[in-house]
């Protein structure tokens, strides 16, 4: 079961590239008053004559307003498109608790794929069934801890058929 919703992460995402593209436009205001502030510090400090000093110190400050404000949305977007991916990557494995590591994915994925709808059982219900516990960042079966549910079920079951 994915510990995402992935409706609501399209949608925080869809919010995301949205604050990305104000803060675009936003620099791109600040760089242009940088860039005008900075042309009249420049004339008031050093006179008419100093012009040209006064462009090159506003376009570069301005410039660099943009560039952080730019680089700040490239950080929100990039968080927005892992969202989506580690969305993406749940729904085509099917749980956050499958991993490509795990040595009885193949097992699982093929028992799942053929068992009749009805033996499907959902999370909630394999920890009822074997007595198996959540603090919150661990599993817990008996005397030992598991980060995975999946984990925590396959010794549980190894358990009932001994």
């Amino acid at each position: 079961m994915s510990k995402y919703n992935p409706k609501a992460v399209r949608t925080q995402a869809a919010i995301l590239d949205a604050v990305a593209t104000v803060t675009v436009i936003l620099a791109a205001i600040s760089g242009f008053l940088a860039f005008i502030f900075g042309m009249r510090v420049a004339v008031m400090v050093f006179g008419e004559m100093s012009q040209a000093l006064g462009i090159i110190v506003s376009v570069i400050y301005g410039g660099l307003t943009f560039f952080a404000g730019y680089l700040a949305s490239l950080v929100i977007r990039c968080g927005a498109h892992l969202m989506l991916a580690i969305v993406e990557i749940e729904a085509n494995t099917g749980s956050s608790s499958r991993r490509p590591g795990d040595s009885n994915m193949t097992e699982e994925l093929q028992s799942d794929i053929h068992a009749e709808p009805e033996s499907i059982l959902t999370d909630e219900q394999l920890m009822e069934k074997y007595g198996i516990t959540f603090d919150g960042e661990k599993y817990h079966y008996r005397n030992y801890q598991y980060r995975r549910l999946s984990d925590a079920v396959n010794y549980a079951e190894m358990q009932t058929d001994a």
